[in-house]
């Protein structure tokens, strides 16, 4: 199995560079049962197959890889790996909602859901709830009139 990694064009990037991670090899899967993702994160052309992990990492000259971050807004909570989009696509489709914004607290433990709308915030988690498994399920949900900004006009949650 051979590991390197990548820039966003797909070039490969010397020791020590941030990047993303690629697996490639013999031992690399098949692909996810959901085809559509394949895509994105699978290339079956070449004699190996390659899996684009998504993490941002950097290799040092004695091969140890060291982990930055996620390229996607992908968490991990309680076992279960989360899209954050994902919630924030569901819960956008919902009648009542203008905007909204889900992030995670700084040890990986709770989601909070941030939003703009008309909806009161107990029939949208039930709304949610008949639509995302449990573990995608916002903990806290707050609604806003105007989300508050920082001086560069981030978003403050």
């Amino acid at each position: 199995m051979n590991y390197y990694i990548v820039s966003k064009d797909g070039y490969r990037l010397p020791f020590s560079m941030p990047g993303e991670l690629v697996i490639q090899g013999e031992q690399v899967s098949e692909g996810y049962t959901q085809k559509e993702l394949n895509e994105k994160v699978f290339d079956f052309t070449g004699a190996q197959s390659k899996y684009y992990t998504g993490d941002i990492c950097q290799i040092n000259k004695n091969g140890e890889i060291y982990f930055i971050g996620r390229s996607d807004r992908q968490v991990k909570i309680r076992g279960f790996r989360i899209e954050l989009e994902e919630i924030e696509r569901v819960a956008k489709s919902i009648n009542g909602i203008q905007s909204c914004h889900v992030i995670v607290n700084t040890n990986n433990t709770k989601l909070y859901l941030a939003y703009i709308g008309t909806i009161e915030e107990r029939k949208l988690k039930e709304l949610l709830s008949a639509e995302l498994p449990d573990y995608m399920i916002p903990q806290h949900i707050c609604k806003y009139t105007k989300f508050p900004l920082s001086l560069s006009g981030k978003k403050q949650i």
